[in-house]
């Protein structure tokens, strides 16, 4: 269990997490039950996403 804070200042807390080993620069995976919670923006610069 983890406590995130969200840009917009939000906190939630006894997040149940699954830990696993990314094959690239990635430091986690965020689903979609989290994402509701504040605003989902996709940045594209320097051709990577």
């Amino acid at each position: 269990m983890l406590a995130l804070e969200l840009p917009n200042d939000l906190l939630k807390q006894n997040i149940e997490v699954a830990v696993c080993n990314f094959s690239n620069d990635a430091g986690m995976i965020i689903g979609m039950d989290i994402i509701t919670f504040g605003d989902f923006v996709l940045l594209h610069g320097g051709s990577r996403t």
